[in-house]
Parts: C-alpha cells; structure tokens; sequence
C-alpha cells in the first residue's frame, strides 16, 4: 500500500492529496474503458479484416458491460455525485443499503485500514471512495475519518434507514463531521431496485 508523500496536515485534505490518490488509484483503471471509446472504423496495423475488428471490438465491450453490471449490483447502490450542490446522492433498495453500510463496517474490520490513507473503491468506476484519516470529513472525492468515525458512518446509515420508509431520502453531513464540504444524500427506492438502470452508459 502506498504512503502519502505530504507533511501537510489540516482538517480535511488538501487538493494536492487527493490528486496523488486519484492518480494512484484511479487512473490506472481508465484503460479498461478504452474499448468504449473504439469507433470501429478503418484498419490497424496488420491484416485483419475490418469485420473481424469490429466484432472483436463488440465483444469486448459486452464484456466490460457486463463486468460493471455485475460490480454493481453486487454494490446494491447507485450513486453519484453533484458538484453544484456538493453531495453524494446513493439510490438503492433496503437491502442495498444496509449492504452498503456493512461494507463499510469490514472495511473498518479489515487488518492494516486503521493506516492513514489507507482506502477502498466502491463501485465499478471506483469514484466512491473510503478512506482512513486522522479526523472525518466529507467531500465530491471521498468520505473519510478514523476507524471510529467510519464505523460511526455505517451506523448512522443503519440507523437512518430504519427510521426511512420507501420514497424517503436522508441525509449524513454534520452529525458525521463538522469540517464537510459536501453531504451523503440517501434515496430509498422500491425493492429490488437495480442500480444498473441508473448507469447512462450501460444503458447505450
């Protein structure tokens, strides 16, 4: 696992943190969206017929499409995240999200996560992220806190939906950290629910 290269402490964190997170974890994982951006048109190099590229390039992306499905609905959740108005908004099931909050308690049960910035990826496009710091913090780029406060957060989403009905929304900010910059916005929506119905791009 890597180690933040910063002396730089504060309430929150800082941009140049997150970028060197978001490089480290993130980027890598784009190039297995590449087959997306695919159009199909011409040849490469060597002498494979255009048909045969277009449809190795189908394949792929059934692939890939149905590995993000999968992630997802083995997620229970939907999310995303609003900029203007600086939340997470998470649209599942009660089931999903009791998943969701239980993910987060055996992330907090996992050896070794009580080690600052130490995280996890939640999601098939891995933008929802958990991450161990030294005081909680809320936001567009990842929720974060000691072992106490994530386990705190995991609760407070339990605790939440059982006082929810279907249709409700709640929300975690202040009660979670005082220092947020965004807040968790939770839909409960009708049972089974599937998250991938919310996903634009599995949807083209």
């Amino acid at each position: 696992m890597r180690t933040l290269i910063t002396s730089d402490k504060r309430k929150g964190t800082t941009a140049n943190t997150m970028f060197l997170l978001w490089c480290g974890d993130v980027l890598p994982k784009v190039c297995i969206f590449v087959p997306r951006l695919v159009s199909g048109t011409g040849r490469g190099f060597g002498s494979a017929p255009q048909q045969k590229r277009t449809t190795r390039t189908m394949e792929n992306k059934i692939d890939i499409d149905e590995m993000l499905r999968r992630e997802w609905r083995e997620l229970g959740v939907y999310y995303e995240t609003d900029n203007e108005t600086k939340e997470w908004k998470i649209f599942g099931d009660r089931k999903g999200i009791e998943n969701l909050g239980t993910i987060i308690k055996e992330y907090c049960d996992k050896t070794g996560s009580s080690q600052i910035s130490e995280h996890v990826h939640l999601g098939p496009y891995s933008y929802l992220k958990i991450m161990t710091w030294d005081s909680p913090f809320i936001t567009t780029d990842v929720i974060a806190g000691t072992i106490d406060d994530l386990k705190k957060l995991s609760g407070l989403i339990k605790e939440k939906l059982r006082n929810a009905k279907t249709g409700d929304s709640f929300t975690i900010d202040k009660e979670f950290g005082d220092n947020n910059e965004a807040k968790i916005t939770i839909n409960v929506m009708t049972d089974n629910f599937d998250p991938v119905t919310m996903d634009e791009q599995l949807r083209l």
